[in-house]
């Protein structure tokens, strides 16, 4: 938010674990919102802060630590050879990214069948 002058007046920073860490189905993000961003004489900040702790009861403990590990040098360590992996492509025996095209009426029996060949 400090890296474009006048941001803390007009801007809301929001960021997400889905691309960075492989988050995908799992919700984890943060919103950013100033103390210097107002309409009229009301703080924005305060407004979103009571609207969050209102609705929002936080994300689950092992999500919230998950997020936490992403931060980590292990966890920085893991996502820069995850990318390295991914960039290579699918050709690599220990890429963990693989795609492939399934008939949707056997998707089930298909997932099942390859989560027991690998675990």
């Amino acid at each position: 938010m400090d890296e474009c002058e006048g941001a803390r007046a007009c801007a809301i920073e929001l960021r997400s674990f889905s691309k960075n860490a492989g988050f995908t189905g799992v919700r984890l993000g943060a919103t950013t919102i100033p103390k210097d961003l107002k309409c009229g004489d009301v703080m924005l900040h305060s407004l979103w802060a009571r609207r969050h702790g209102t609705k929002y009861n936080g994300a689950p403990y092992i999500v919230q630590k998950a997020g936490e590990a992403v931060y980590s040098e292990a966890g920085k360590a893991q996502l820069n050879e995850s990318r390295k992996c991914n960039k290579k492509g699918t050709d690599s025996d220990d890429c963990p990214l693989f795609i492939m095209s399934i008939p949707l009426e056997i998707t089930g029996p298909v997932w099942k069948m390859l989560l027991q060949m690998r675990y």
